[in-house]
């Protein structure tokens, strides 16, 4: 099956050892797919970067540079990166999976229940010790797409 394709429903494919079992988002330059290995039981993120993006090799060097550099920025509010490379000529990055909800829908919901300042403050301050640890890094991580909708709580 062509990576480009989404799996039939209730299917898995590889890409390296890991299972992709379903899209949970995707863009014009990626897409995000739940995933386990026949190694282990635990639960991982896999960010493929799309086939014509990885074309560019500009492109997908700069993506696993990140996030080789990505190993190296530990941090309680930053989703470690478990292993990154290149597959079946796609560029991918594979993390931790961390169960939650995404800030956008916390936001969302906000709009009608409102957030207590305490919780809003702490987010916050979260976001931030997360991006200080990142921007310390060697060289230094930038998130091309800070938002709510790549923030778990």
């Amino acid at each position: 099956m062509s990576l480009d394709q989404q799996p039939p429903l209730g299917s898995a494919f590889k890409l390296d050892k890991y299972e992709l079992s379903r899209e949970l988002a995707g863009s014009g330059i990626a897409t995000t797919w739940a995933a386990k290995t026949a190694d282990d039981d635990r639960n991982y993120v896999v960010l493929r970067l799309n086939r014509n993006v990885t074309k560019k090799a500009d492109t997908a060097e700069a993506f696993l540079r990140d996030a080789e550099t990505g190993k190296l920025a530990p941090h309680a509010n930053l989703v470690p990166v478990v292993q990154c490379g290149l597959a079946d000529g796609e560029a991918f990055v594979v993390y931790e999976y961390f169960s939650g909800e995404a800030l956008s829908s916390l936001i969302t919901q906000a709009k009608t229940d409102g957030i207590p300042a305490s919780i809003s403050l702490r987010i916050g301050r979260d976001m931030l010790e997360g991006l200080a640890a990142a921007h310390r890094a060697t060289p230094a991580l930038a998130h091309g797409e800070l938002n709510p909708f790549h923030m778990i709580v």
